[in-house]
């Protein structure tokens, strides 16, 4: 696993805007992980390296490392297009897509997040909200559940909020009132 060192060394770097040093640091991290053969790390690392030159405004490389994380979600961790992690990293790349000016692709994949995470949040109320079909509801449920039950919810606030500036910023203003 990528030692918690690297880790927030690197966050650390990027965090001061120092992104060839937390770069330097994670491509190392990478060779260590690729030799140890240690899956969910590298995927870890690429991740890291994909929101580095994300934040950098690096979006050709951004692209290529998100493509490569998603890649291995869906290949060697068995996640759906519905998962958190798949849709963080969806929502990033309909970013890439906006910022390109490929309008139509950053559509098609805010979109896509906003549908499967309201979904998910459709499935999720069912076992908290007796107007959803649970058979007890716990009125401070955020309180006594925590992450379990908010994180789901705060994933859809997240893609409602980033689908809503990208139809703003396109100038799609009546569509972003609609949604």
């Amino acid at each position: 696993m990528m030692d918690r060192y690297s880790y927030y060394q690197a966050w650390l770097h990027r965090k001061y805007g120092k992104y060839r040093e937390a770069i330097e640091v994670l491509e190392l991290a990478l060779q260590e992980a690729e030799q140890r053969k240690d899956l969910l790390p590298i995927t870890r690392v690429y991740d890291e390296l994909a929101n580095t030159f994300y934040e950098m405004g690096n979006l050709d490389d951004a692209f290529k490392y998100f493509q490569i994380v998603v890649n291995r979600l869906v290949t060697l961790h068995g996640k759906r297009d519905s998962d958190p992690e798949f849709i963080g990293v969806s929502l990033k790349l309909a970013d890439i897509f906006a910022q390109k000016g490929q309008l139509d692709d950053a559509e098609v994949g805010f979109s896509h997040c906003v549908r499967k995470q309201m979904m998910v949040v459709d499935e999720h109320m069912k076992k908290y909200s007796v107007a959803q079909g649970a058979l007890v509801e716990d009125r401070h449920v955020a309180d006594t559940q925590g992450p379990i039950y908010t994180d789901p919810i705060a994933l859809f606030g997240m893609a409602l909020e980033r689908y809503a500036h990208f139809l703003v910023g396109s100038k799609s203003t009546f569509e972003a009132v609609r949604t």
